[in-house]
């Protein structure tokens, strides 16, 4: 596994790693030396498996995975408080 830091900004640092060959990237906010307990945060998780791949998507892509794998209850809460799709949110 390789690591490396670099500074963004005066409090911004991205965190670069490799975990299984796979490259990550992160963004911290905070001082050098958070930054790098951090990364070794990061590196640590990695080897003891339990490290949790940053994922990109939208809001209305998450309620829309949940409530297709939603219980039937937790369905019909939401059906009952209204209908998301209508709020315009997305």
């Amino acid at each position: 596994m390789s690591r490396r830091n670099k500074e963004r900004g005066e409090t911004s640092w991205r965190l670069r790693y490799r975990i299984e060959g796979r490259r990550y990237a992160v963004t911290y906010r905070g001082s050098k030396s958070d930054a790098v307990k951090k990364l070794q945060e990061l590196m640590h998780a990695g080897d003891t498996g339990e490290h949790v791949e940053p994922d990109k998507i939208t809001v209305a892509e998450w309620i829309t995975t949940w409530l297709t794998s939603a219980p039937r209850a937790a369905r019909r809460s939401v059906s009952a408080g209204g209908h998301w799709n209508d709020t315009g949110i997305f």
